[in-house]
């Protein structure tokens, strides 16, 4: 899951414009210290009852320093062609880059990133 999540994520980012490189930390990794890096805690990204729901942290760190982004939360009502709520994966994605196109807007008011 953690691997679809960072892959709406980029998705998301790239959709709203931003034109950086965009790579994966793990845990155990560390980034350069040049490296400005938006750290993404995601709380929830489910499925239940024909809604998507995904809720996430963010902060953002850069030479400037540090600075929290808050939180952040998006949700996709679920409903195939004949009117089913069934649980698909492109609702969860929709779902996580509704509350991207969020990120990207608070991203870029901090004038903190390079975004376009």
């Amino acid at each position: 899951m953690a691997a679809t999540f960072a892959d709406a994520v980029a998705s998301a980012l790239r959709a709203q414009g931003f034109k950086g490189k965009i790579g994966t930390l793990r845990p155990e990794d560390s980034a350069s210290s040049r490296a400005s890096v938006l750290f993404v805690r995601l709380n929830s990204w489910t499925a239940k009852d024909g809604f998507a729901d995904c809720t996430f942290t963010a902060s953002l760190r850069t030479n400037e320093g540090d600075k929290d982004l808050g939180y952040f939360s998006g949700d996709n009502l679920i409903v195939t062609s004949d009117g089913e709520h069934r649980i698909s994966s492109d609702g969860l994605v929709r779902s996580a880059q509704e509350a991207m196109n969020d990120l990207y807007s608070r991203v870029r008011a901090t004038g903190l990133l390079k975004t376009g």
